[in-house]
């Protein structure tokens, strides 16, 4: 009896795509095996080519929706690469060495875009104008010290990281088209004072951080009818708490106004603030709290006192609302 033997072939994708190396400018295939760049890992959606040494952003082969470039070598950005993968909406490109990005023509659909721990000092103008889409924006740990008032076009923007670069002022045009941002992080800056007209057009923020700037002075309308819920103004270089451009605010949550760098808190100093809870606390100078230092803060629940070495005099009458509970360095008094 004639045997017949069937045979079942099965073929692997294989997809070979020419283009010059990331890593040393000559030609050469990146293979997409089994759906996945080169020496990278695929999961569904996502495409982690972390740490391999790569100078250039690679070109669209695979379907995907995430892509993490960490820790690679890339020096410059050209976000026209980005239109070359129309399903992404998360790119991480963080601890590279970036000093430079080129802005696209085309629109880009991402909607959250890392390039933290990078070497970014400039911004010129339209780098970020053609993401509509984008919701999350870090550039934060760069040494970005120049802003173009024309860098910025992203109305659908409600989280930006720019802490931990070198930037001396926000201008009153730089943020104008941020009609949806509600956390703004500017920690670890140089800037020296807030202008009227810079924020003010937003009216809620979930978290405004400018801790740890040189920040002396606010200006009056600076804050008008914002609502925020954590606005941390500590370690700053404040000669006194700015309580005019606080007292214009709608609302606020939590106030931190720690690392004041005052010896103490006279009568009045911080009143007439529409806020929930308040810490002054790892003051290093502050030594005294005068009667009714803290006074006609309507809506006042806490006030945290905590990690003030040098403070040996609080005054029974500093916080005029009984009804607040004091931490004052472990010790608590109704």
């Amino acid at each position: 009896m004639e045997k017949i033997f069937v045979c079942t072939v099965f073929l692997l994708s294989l997809t070979t795509i020419h283009h010059s190396s990331p890593l040393t400018g000559s030609t050469h295939s990146v293979l997409s095996l089994g759906g996945c760049l080169e020496n990278c890992t695929c999961a569904t959606g996502f495409i982690d080519c972390v740490a391999l040494g790569m100078t250039a952003f690679p070109p669209h082969s695979v379907q995907g929706s995430v892509l993490n470039l960490s820790y690679n070598n890339l020096t410059h950005l050209d976000m026209s690469s980005l239109q070359q993968w129309p399903d992404l909406t998360r790119v991480y490109l963080a601890h590279n060495t970036i000093k430079s990005i080129q802005g696209a023509d085309l629109t880009i659909s991402l909607e959250h875009l890392d390039l933290s721990h990078n070497q970014l000092q400039v911004l010129h103008a339209f780098v970020f104008t053609q993401i509509p889409s984008l919701l999350l924006l870090n550039i934060s740990h760069n040494n970005i010290h120049t802003i173009s008032s024309q860098t910025f076009y992203l109305p659908t923007l409600t989280t930006l990281d720019i802490s931990f670069n070198q930037i001396q002022e926000l201008s009153v045009e730089l943020l104008q088209s941020f009609t949806n941002l509600r956390r703004l992080y500017f920690k670890s800056n140089r800037l020296s004072r807030l202008l009227e007209g810079s924020l003010s057009h937003i009216e809620d923020f979930q978290v405004l951080d400018f801790s740890h700037n040189f920040l002396m002075d606010i200006e009056e309308k600076a804050f008008i009818g914002i609502n925020v819920t954590h606005l941390d103004l500590g370690f700053n270089s404040f000669r006194k708490v700015p309580g005019v451009p606080l007292s214009k605010m709608r609302h606020i949550s939590t106030l931190v106004l720690d690392g004041l760098i005052m010896e103490s808190l006279p009568s009045q100093a911080i009143a007439n603030i529409p806020v929930k809870f308040l810490s002054v606390s790892y003051c290093q100078q502050l030594t005294r709290l005068f009667e009714n230092s803290i006074t006609d803060l309507v809506g006042l629940e806490t006030v945290t006192l905590n990690e003030n070495p040098r403070l040996v005099y609080f005054h029974p009458g500093a916080v005029s609302r009984r009804a607040v509970f004091f931490l004052v360095n472990r010790f608590i008094c109704i």
